[in-house]
């Protein structure tokens, strides 16, 4: 990949994009009654009676936070981690070692 780990997000972004503005686009063309469409946001008290919603919500709800967790931890995020100084951001520390993740 020599275009670099800025070429794969602009492209991730770019595909989002496009299933942003399809995805609008189908709501749009559907004219769903806007009340009953809000309304299906909140969540109703059956969902911690009955435990097969409470299956398919705890899913829904660990599908979307594994994949930020995967990237959050890769090495996408972690080729950012330099020593920021006035002379601007190095890619070597001053004793010609890569920088190191910052400990947390």
């Amino acid at each position: 990949m020599n275009k670099g780990f800025r070429f794969l997000e602009a492209f991730v972004i770019a595909l989002l994009i496009v299933i942003a503005v399809c995805f609008a686009i189908q709501i749009v063309a559907a004219a769903p009654p806007v009340a009953a469409m809000l309304s299906g946001f909140a969540p109703s008290t059956e969902i911690v009676t009955n435990p097969e919603m409470l299956y398919i919500a705890i899913g829904i709800i660990g599908a979307t936070v594994m994949p930020h967790n995967l990237y959050l931890h890769s090495s996408i995020v972690q080729t950012r981690a330099y020593e920021r100084t006035d002379a601007g951001p190095s890619r070597l520390r001053s004793n010609g070692q890569p920088p190191t993740a910052p400990s947390r």
